[in-house]
């Protein structure tokens, strides 16, 4: 599912940020230590975006980060607010 968000949404919260800065990382640990927050934190961020918009942004494994598609756009949206 392809995520449609309002700018309201991404002008009231950090979790746009949260989705650019682990686009421009790729890699959970290092987007943390941009954003000043713990690993942890950061995951439960994203895993509340997941939960409440139904959306999968990243693929994860031990190995890598992969963008999905509604990664793709969700990080689109956000350069629109």
């Amino acid at each position: 599912m392809i995520f449609a968000a309002t700018n309201t949404f991404f002008a009231s919260s950090g979790i746009s940020v949260a989705i650019v800065t682990l686009v421009e990382e790729m890699n959970f640990t290092r987007a943390a230590k941009r954003l000043g927050v713990t690993q942890p934190g950061l995951s439960r961020r994203v895993a509340s975006l997941e939960k409440r918009y139904r959306i999968t942004p990243f693929e994860r494994d031990l190995a890598k980060l992969v963008l999905t598609e509604a990664g793709h756009s969700w990080n689109k949206q956000s350069f629109r607010s």
